[in-house]
């Protein structure tokens, strides 16, 4: 067991034996591991880049050359190295914060910051001017985001000051080691021991003693008072990481994981600034919040900001966490969103009470209303089980293998349907982007192997690998560790032997996106396993050819003339990870950056309007649980559902398909 009388040396030592000894694929512990532990180590304790300087990432980096050694040999003369390093640059940083408090900042002078999405480290003295730059940019952005709701009996320059003050807050709450009860060198013990578990790849994460109440939560089946948990991600922000099936969260069909939450609304204040409090106080906070209505103010990653009202209600994770509609226009249409590949654990164990037993009931409902075809979108679906996704495959596959699994030292399986018969065999058409990951990869590329499905949408994410929760000290038993690995084990082909693995699936029918998937992407993570091919032989029969190359010649004839398409084709530099912006400081100049921002968020994708009418099933018109189909969120869901240009992109495919069928 890892004790917290073990000395750090000992620790990562123990580590890097049981990762080598049960990885998949581990790598060789030599001077390449070593430059990316130390690298994500720089990441994990200075995800602003506001505390470390150039000359302390040129110190930590000299040990490139000998960290696999020290770790090796249980030497921790890096880690004392680091922490003295650390400690120093907190208060140094602090100080700057401290001295700002108490400074009143001049908005008038002719000024500017520039801001990139990958910021280099600096000298002291250009952090200490950056750190400025920084405070009066998110003064003035708070200040211009909440001009209308701030406290009208205060001048411009007291909100200013309030607004100062807060982000100067929530920087030092940012920087505070402290943050967890943690002292500045358990933080970096910790940090340290998470950066030697991902340097073998990024889904190999060490869990903390810290954690482990957290981690044993999420294990478990959870009622949430809105749906959704939350955590503070390496760069501060509070990030939606799990959202319960059959909730207010999952039945908006507007929040994905992933999703940053900017604020909270309740009927008696706003809390703006979240990154002031500790993910418990955040997660305590919702969780007690009074009101029945609660308006979460949410960054999407297309970098849309956007407001999404959730009613607090019992969740009930057994009937309906599968949300489906019937889109009726020149043809009758079923659509389903997957937001994850979700399960109902219980005492650690998979049931039959997942998301393809919720998908089989969704399309049986469909299926009684006639359906000609069937959408289904797995946008942002970061994945989750893969055996939920097997027995999803199944649905609409007779029978056979639909991937291939390969452990360490162990020849490859099949995984195969073991049901015959389909439920559904009707047209279908899959939507997936770049944040589509995991098991979501598996279903679309099990479908497109058997030509079962058109996929639709950009490149997905790259993951072909699978996870383990396993005892630090290899014990099975989640009741009396204290650290753990979420460790990589396997890796899954697809039946012909290739693999997703930093490759994503590629769509039959690519449409614009926002998104460069280099940089949103497996392959842009430097510690991710490389992709590779698998010899085994495997029952596989493919059905018919689908008309691929027809469809993609309508869809692309549309694409060309259609505005929204357009529009995201042009604007699809702006999301490059090269990009810099310089903002000016000066407090006119900055409100009409602020206003032109503003004015290109608002520019909303517009779809053109589509004869379609969007209902639920019939089957479930008079069912108890269902939202009243005339009230307003049923109707902002119906909505969200018209003005998606890639389900309106969808249905116009199928439609041709469908078309095609019936010549």
């Amino acid at each position: 067991m890892f004790s917290q009388s073990y000395s750090i040396e000992y620790k990562a030592n123990t580590l890097v034996k049981i990762i080598q000894k049960h990885h998949y694929s581990p790598r060789t512990v030599d001077e390449k591991f070593s430059e990316l532990a130390i690298d994500e180590l720089i990441k994990n304790i200075d995800p602003y880049k506001i505390i470390l300087t150039k000359s302390d990432i040129d110190s930590l980096k000299s040990y490139r050359s000998e960290l696999a050694e020290l770790i090796l040999n249980k030497e921790e003369s890096f880690v004392n190295v680091t922490t003295n390093i650390y400690q120093q640059r907190i208060l140094y940083t602090d100080s700057i914060l401290s001295a700002l408090k108490s400074t009143k900042l001049n908005y008038s002078k002719q000024d500017s910051i520039t801001l990139k999405t990958d910021n280099e480290y600096l000298t002291e003295k250009e952090l200490s001017e950056f750190i400025l730059g920084l405070v009066k940019y998110y003064s003035l952005n708070s200040y211009f985001s909440w001009k209308s709701v701030s406290d009208s009996s205060l001048s411009r320059e007291e909100i200013l000051e309030k607004e100062k003050n807060k982000i100067i807050d929530s920087f030092r709450s940012a920087i505070d080691s402290d943050d967890e009860g943690t002292d500045i060198r358990e933080y970096v013990e910790t940090a340290y021991l998470k950066s030697i578990a991902t340097a073998f790849d990024p889904h190999t994460v060490y869990f903390p003693p810290q954690e482990e109440e957290e981690f044993s939560n999420m294990l478990s089946k959870k009622i949430f008072a809105f749906g959704i948990e939350l955590y503070k991600n390496d760069l501060g922000k509070v990030e939606i990481t799990e959202i319960v099936p059959g909730s207010p969260a999952w039945i908006s069909g507007q929040i994905n994981e992933g999703d940053i939450v900017l604020s909270i609304r309740t009927s008696k204040n706003k809390i703006n600034i979240l990154e002031e409090m500790t993910r418990d106080e955040i997660n305590k906070l919702i969780s007690e919040v009074e009101d029945e209505e609660v308006n979460f103010h949410l960054l999407k990653k297309n970098n849309k900001e956007i407001d999404v009202l959730l009613t607090k209600e019992a969740i009930d994770n057994d009937e309906n966490a599968i949300d489906s509609y019937i889109l009726e226009g020149e043809k009758k249409i079923g659509y389903i969103n997957l937001p994850s590949f979700y399960v109902e654990r219980g005492d650690l164990n998979y049931t039959v009470n997942g998301s393809a037993s919720d998908m089989a009931k969704s399309i049986i409902r469909l299926k009684e209303d006639n359906i000609d075809g069937l959408i289904i979108n797995l946008n942002y679906n970061g994945g989750g089980s893969i055996l939920e996704a097997i027995n999803m495959a199944g649905i609409f596959i007779d029978f056979g293998a639909v991937a291939i699994a390969k452990q360490r030292g162990e020849d490859p399986q099949s995984l195969r349907d073991m049901n015959r018969g389909t439920i559904y065999d009707g047209p279908l058409v899959v939507i997936m982007n770049t944040f589509s990951a995991s098991a979501s990869e598996f279903f679309a590329a099990a479908l497109q192997d058997y030509n079962r499905a058109v996929i639709v949408g950009s490149q997905s994410f790259g993951k072909a690998t699978a996870q383990e929760i396993i005892p630090i000290d290899t014990r099975n038993n989640y009741k009396t560790h204290d650290a753990f690995l979420k460790l990589t084990t396997a890796e899954i082909f697809r039946v012909d032997g290739t693999s997703n693995q930093k490759r994503g699936v590629i769509p039959d029918i690519v449409l614009p996106d926002y998104f460069n998937h280099d940089t949103y992407s497996e392959r842009n993570y430097k510690s991710a396993l490389d992709n590779t091919t698998v010899d085994k032989e495997t029952y596989f029969k493919a059905l018919d050819t689908l008309p691929v190359k027809y469809l993609r010649s309508l869809s692309s004839q549309r694409i060309k003339t259609d505005s929204s398409f357009n529009l995201i084709e042009k604007n699809n530099s702006k999301y490059s990870v090269k990009e810099e912006f310089k903002i000016p400081l000066e407090l006119n100049e900055f409100e009409t950056y602020f206003k032109l921002q503003e004015k290109e968020r608002e520019t909303e994708i517009i779809t053109e309007n589509y004869l379609i009418e969007i209902k639920k099933p019939s089957s479930l018109v008079d069912l108890s649980q269902l939202q009243d189909p005339d009230s307003e969120f049923e109707e902002n869901k119906r909505n969200s559902i018209k003005k998606d240009i890639y389900i309106k992109e969808a249905y116009s495919i199928l439609n041709d398909w469908i078309n095609l069928i019936n010549k």
